[in-house]
């Protein structure tokens, strides 16, 4: 064991880390490695389907779950456990259903936001009476924003912590890929926790 590990736990050798506990700075620690931190998430999400010849597909959709959040040494890890949607389009009834969970996640970066992509995304899509079969793929998240996390004060107040998942492409929407070409992009928040008491919020680690 080197010096440095006896010294300081695990998760404070993190380069980028999750914190878990009250919504003021002060009542959140680092989440233990090995500790999972299980949370609710909800928001909405905006997905584009495209199938080639038949143009493109305005989703929008009031998104519950839950997700998991731990610290290795090195990073912040998450498991995105279960979604459910509840969907409205022009095609008709939207069914749209998550495979293959859990989702997991590295969180990475050198600047906040941190990167927080999902992988091994696989989400099924039926509008109307067309199944369009299952999309995979990753897609491009990211956690926190560059206020301190709670704590700066302003005319509306002491900014709220940073306790969501954005979902968001370097260059536009992320992009699941289907059977013959078809496609389906994705944007959107995800709030993480439970408001005024269970938060977890995305750090560089000092």
């Amino acid at each position: 064991m080197s010096i440095a590990t006896a010294l300081f736990p695990a998760s404070a050798l993190a380069a980028t880390q999750w914190s878990y506990g009250g919504p003021k700075a002060q009542e959140r620690q680092p989440i233990r490695k090995g500790v999972w931190k299980e949370l609710p998430v909800a928001g909405t999400l905006y997905f584009r389907l495209h199938v080639p010849l038949h143009g493109g597909i305005r989703i929008t959709c009031t998104t519950t779950g839950r997700m998991a959040f731990s610290n290795s040494e090195a990073n912040g890890l998450d498991q995105t456990r279960a979604l459910a949607f509840s969907c409205t389009a022009e095609c008709g009834a939207v069914t749209l259903k998550a495979r293959e969970l859990p989702w997991p996640s590295i969180l990475t970066g050198t600047e906040i936001p941190l990167r927080d992509e999902w992988s091994g995304v696989a989400l099924a899509v039926t509008c109307g009476a067309t199944h369009y079969g299952t999309f995979t793929g990753s897609l491009a998240g990211w956690a926190g924003d560059k206020d301190p996390n709670g704590e700066n004060g302003g005319e509306s107040g002491p900014d709220e912590p940073d306790s969501e998942l954005r979902l968001k492409g370097s260059d536009g929407y992320p992009v699941l890929h289907g059977r013959n070409e078809s496609t389906l992009a994705a944007v959107g928040i995800l709030k993480v926790g439970i408001a005024g008491k269970e938060v977890v919020v995305a750090e560089l680690h000092p």
